[in-house]
């Protein structure tokens, strides 16, 4: 049975064999149609498919039908509703609340106890966007950083994406009854249990905060978070969402917010440390910004270039989100092939970032190649971090922009370094994770 250790390096290996794309069964019951060509990667997200599969109906059970995995008139509206929380003006004061998250991870990191140990980058990645999105997306603080014991939410969100990635291939975990009543299936429940039960707290507590500054006479924020959308949003017809709705869409959020950003974070950083070369063009970029204050600004932003390129290129070659799914609700034509309605399409990410018919030399880490220059005869489709066509991420943006922060900062107050313990190898439990590597800081004497 393939496992969140073995699937994503069986699918890559597979990719080597044939050029374009290939076919994959779920328990010798569901075929899926794994492409990683530009071609055909444009094919199927301009037929605008659904996001129906079977990997997506178990995940389903997570975070229910929400903007991730709702579809047709619903997935419609609650875009439009949800979009706002996304807007310049909105996105622009939340960099103010990168630096603080920066802060306390440097603050933890700094710690004479920590500097001369291995780094756990993709956890410590998690508190810290985890951090920064229940403050920013939810106007609420839990100082999740500065807790001494691994953080609860984060424990299950690993355990429930793992157990939702091995599910398919297991046939007789298919039927909802049976899984129910297997350890995997128990340890699935509990930890689902545990996360809506975060986010209904996260929820009541900010709707405590709305109606005390409504009943104190406080002036509302000129732009509305995105709880704040989801809260005093109404359908056509005047009814509010219900709290199971905006549930399943905080649901959403945090996990595809906190745990995607937390990977490209890590992934990133992995890069710099194996590379330093890069990290020196990133610290001589950052020393100019910093020179005489202490917090990177949002007008700073576009002044980090090199920053930008190197975050491009480690979500080149490795892809947060690896594999997309979608089911095709007509018939589709692709190497004059007909690929029928009904099929399960799995966009493969990982690979069409890797396929050598695409990017020269596709193994090495090159962030020159995302230079305006090297990208003017690149096919549209072959780089698509964020998925693409309608149903690409709404949060883009506001994650590219932490990610910018987040890296700045951290070469500016640190040396990386990685030591190559054993090969490296990946993990997909939904969301990529990079294995077999230490990844050591040094103070700079700044």
């Amino acid at each position: 049975m393939a496992t969140a250790e073995t699937f994503l390096n069986f699918l890559n290996e597979t990719s080597k064999v044939f050029d374009k794309y290939f076919v994959m069964w779920y328990g010798m019951t569901y075929p899926s149609f794994v492409c990683y060509h530009p071609d055909s990667v444009k094919t199927i997200i301009n037929a605008s498919p659904p996001k129906i599969s079977i990997a997506y109906r178990f995940l389903n059970e997570w975070v229910g039908p929400g903007l991730l995995t709702e579809n047709g008139k619903r997935w419609s509206r609650n875009r439009r509703l949800i979009t706002p929380a996304f807007h310049f003006d909105v996105l622009k004061p939340y960099v103010r609340i990168y630096n603080e998250a920066l802060d306390i991870l440097t603050e933890k990191w700094s710690n004479p106890d920590r500097l001369h140990k291995p780094l756990d980058t993709f956890y410590d990645a998690s508190l810290c966007t985890l951090d920064v999105i229940t403050r920013c997306a939810f106007s609420v603080e839990f100082d999740c950083q500065r807790e001494n014991v691994k953080h609860p939410y984060i424990n299950a969100v690993r355990t429930i994406t793992k157990l939702v990635t091995e599910r398919p291939f297991n046939i007789f975990y298919h039927s909802d009854w049976i899984y129910s009543i297997t350890s995997a299936g128990r340890k699935f429940y509990s930890n689902v249990q545990l996360t809506h039960e975060f986010t209904e707290n996260v929820i009541r507590k900010r709707q405590g905060e709305l109606s005390s500054s409504h009943d104190d006479g406080s002036k509302m924020k000129k732009h509305l978070d995105f709880l704040d959308v989801l809260l005093k949003a109404t359908y056509e017809n005047g009814e509010g969402l219900s709290l199971l709705e905006i549930r399943n869409e905080v649901d959403t959020f945090l996990f595809a917010g906190h745990d995607t950003s937390s990977s490209a974070l890590s992934s990133t950083l992995y890069c710099i440390a194996r590379y330093t070369e890069h990290q020196d063009k990133i610290r001589s970029e950052v020393d100019k910004i910093l020179a005489c204050k202490e917090e990177i600004e949002w007008k700073d932003l576009p002044e980090l270039k090199y920053t930008s390129l190197c975050i491009k290129e480690a979500m080149r070659l490795y892809t947060t989100v690896p594999i997309i799914e979608r089911t095709l609700e007509r018939d589709v034509e692709i190497d004059g092939k007909i690929l029928a309605a009904g099929s399960q399409i799995a966009i493969a990410g990982f690979m069409l970032h890797r396929n050598p018919d695409v990017w020269d030399d596709p193994e090495k880490y090159d962030p020159l190649r995302f230079l305006p220059e090297n990208c003017g005869s690149r096919h549209p489709y072959a780089y698509i971090p964020f998925s693409a066509g309608s149903r690409n991420c709404i949060g883009q943006n506001f994650a590219i922009n932490f990610l910018k922060v987040a890296v700045a900062k951290l070469v500016y107050r640190y040396y990386f370094t990685v030591d190559m313990k054993n090969n490296l190898t990946f993990t997909a439990p939904l969301v990529l994770k990079l294995h077999g590597h230490d990844i050591y800081i040094k103070e700079r004497n700044n």
